[in-house]
């Protein structure tokens, strides 16, 4: 029987949707540049070193070998320093902390490149290639197509050449969890192909021969199925005992992290969060799931699919349990979302599948699934940059307009924005996440407002985000540690400067201005000498600015374009004293420049242009 109840689709039918799709893949892999994101160097040297004989233990000459490979390439890699981040294991030899399964199924590749003169990093976009289509042609075969399409036409494209496993796991789970019933085999070997790569997806090993047993009471006294489970066994058990003899212990990555139980904040940020969130990247999917859900609902083969669907569920929150161990949420190797997002996809397969034979969610998905896949070729091809999607267009929309709705992790906060310190805040200062000093200490950040926090966020090293509401800042506790986020004294307004400059800022109606570029025309400030110009902001008719400059040294000038009869207040931030009230001479031009004296650290100008 098939997993779907329907028409299976035949062999000739399945094998144009293969051409398609692979067609599409190489449209979008060849077209994209060989580059390393994330841990790929890993692979790549790994992969490199099987093509010459060589691994998995690495002398220094194997790194050589390595970098000489890709050199020809890229004469970059001559200074490659990969060989820095690996583990000693024994006396002048040692590996990466991942796993080497991936990377050897990438040798014959890599050998082939380098004897048609390719470079090896192609090794994995045919790897990858190779994963994705079988895995494609497989569900063809048991479920119903647009739920193929919608898998593996999705984000799951931006990894199609990289040297990464998201293929391999993504691959490899969805096979496990439509194969199973069908061709166990199959479904019990890419299981444990997966879970000897990544020791978390080793819990999928015994919940699928659960399933079987459940889907089978009689299974467990068949032969074939001990053998089936032992094949998909073998491989994590033979990954754990590589390393029990190497080392000591089933694998380098368990030294990586303590174990630790996520917080609801943070499993809620591998869905939910703006930048890094399953939802917020893949809207439609996410509809699709919802749907499905209710779907179950009404699903008269619901329950023969219950055991598959509770399993899936169980590995899905070993996913978000696992990969949040690692506690490097803003990770290397994706255009914006969590990688371990794209984990959990497959995990929702079976759901799906039990939804498929209610007619209104085939209605539903059969008109969304051309339009995630269009849309996902377009926002997640494999051309597109790492990180290109961070910060998100949602995310900047709503920390500019609605800041209070979205309460990001703090690490998320920070460095989704591309930042590495305390304070943080966004170029509008709409949102502003601070970190407690203790009374009286320096908090808020240059250019932004400096008023009142309350007590609770002025407490040591309490991270609190002060949301912009009108004329003031709402204040709520920002979820997560500061981890390895540093606070930095030099970018903080000082405390004694602290009123003068907050009354400066009202002057000119410091929650109406917008950031500009400095170095843009046609803005306030045309040039400036013997002083560095740090922010500027200025309001939509240009009658108001508030500029904010540092390093002022003795001759310092700036020249300003406003236009009209312009008055003003210049400041020493560090002390709010009060060194010029400036306004511009009768029949001055549209340019204007200004002196202060120096040298100062910090000097903020506010400047209203008078109304006729």
């Amino acid at each position: 029987m098939t997993v779907l109840a329907g028409r299976k689709p035949g062999p000739p039918r399945a094998r144009l949707h293969v051409v398609v799709y692979a067609l599409l893949l190489a449209a979008l892999t060849t077209t994209s540049p060989r580059t390393l994101v994330g841990d790929a160097g890993e692979y790549v040297a790994y992969a490199i070193a099987f093509s010459h004989g060589r691994g998995p233990s690495l002398e220094p000459r194997d790194f050589d070998t390595i970098r000489g490979d890709l050199a020809a390439f890229d004469p970059s890699f001559e200074r490659w320093d990969i060989d820095t981040h690996t583990h000693a294991i024994a006396p002048g030899r040692s590996e990466f902390v991942h796993f080497w399964l991936y990377s050897a199924m990438a040798a014959p590749f890599a050998w082939a490149a380098r004897v048609v003169g390719a470079d090896p990093r192609s090794a994995f976009a045919v790897l990858n290639g190779l994963l994705l289509i079988g895995a494609f042609y497989v569900c063809l075969r048991v479920i119903w197509r647009p739920l193929a399409w919608l898998v593996f036409a999705g984000p799951i494209l931006w990894w199609a050449d990289k040297p990464h496993p998201e293929a391999l796991i993504v691959a490899g789970l969805t096979v496990a969890f439509v194969a199973w019933r069908e061709r166990p085999m199959l479904a019990f070997i890419a299981a444990g192909v997966v879970a000897a790569q990544v020791p978390v997806f080793v819990i999928v090993i015994p919940l699928l021969a659960l399933v079987v047993f459940v889907d089978r009471p009689g299974a467990w006294r068949d032969a074939r199925t001990s053998l089936r489970i032992g094949a998909g066994a073998a491989f994590p058990a033979l990954a754990a005992l590589y390393y029990l003899a190497r080392i000591g212990r089933p694998t380098l990555l368990a030294s990586a992290a303590a174990f630790h139980w996520p917080t609801p904040a943070e499993m809620s940020t591998v869905l939910f969060d703006l930048n890094v969130g399953l939802v917020p990247a893949w809207p439609l999917f996410a509809v699709i799931v919802a749907a499905a859900v209710v779907a179950m609902t009404r699903s008269r083969s619901r329950r023969g699919f219950a055991p598959v669907v509770a399993a899936s569920s169980i590995v899905a929150a070993a996913i978000v349990i696992g990969g949040l161990q690692i506690g490097n949420l803003l990770h290397g190797g994706t255009p914006g979302v969590i990688r371990y997002a794209i984990w959990l996809v497959p995990c929702a397969v079976p759901c799906l599948v039990a939804a498929s034979s209610v007619r209104w969610w085939r209605w539903l998905v059969a008109g969304l699934v051309p339009i995630s896949v269009l849309v996902s070729v377009a926002i997640y091809r494999p051309s597109v940059e790492e990180f290109s999607h961070r910060p998100t267009a949602i995310s900047r929309w709503a920390w500019q307009h609605v800041p209070a709705w979205s309460t990001p992790l703090a690490e998320v906060f920070v460095k989704s924005q591309r930042q590495r310190e305390l304070p943080a805040w966004t170029s509008d200062c709409s949102k502003v996440l601070l970190v407690g000093r203790g009374d009286g200490a320096g908090m808020w950040p240059r250019p932004c407002a400096p008023v009142d926090i309350p007590s609770w966020c002025r407490q040591a090293d309490a991270l609190c985000y002060a949301d912009r509401q009108g004329r003031s800042y709402a204040f709520t506790p920002a979820p997560g540690g500061a981890a390895d986020l540093q606070f930095t004294p030099e970018i903080v307004w000082l405390p004694a400067g602290e009123p003068a400059i907050r009354d400066a800022m009202t002057l000119v109606d410091w929650w109406s201005l917008a950031p500009v570029d400095r170095h843009q025309p046609e803005h306030v400030v045309d040039s400036w000498e013997h002083v560095r110009v740090e922010y500027v902001f200025e309001s939509t008719a240009r009658d108001r600015a508030f500029i904010v400059m540092t390093e002022a040294e003795a001759g310092a000038r700036v020249t300003l374009r406003l236009g009209g009869q312009t008055t003003g207040v210049l400041l020493d931030a560090d002390t709010g004293a009060v060194l010029d009230r400036p306004s511009t001479p009768a029949g001055a031009g549209e340019l204007w420049t200004l002196e202060m004296p120096g040298p100062r650290r910090v000097v903020v100008l506010a400047l209203t242009r008078n109304t006729p």
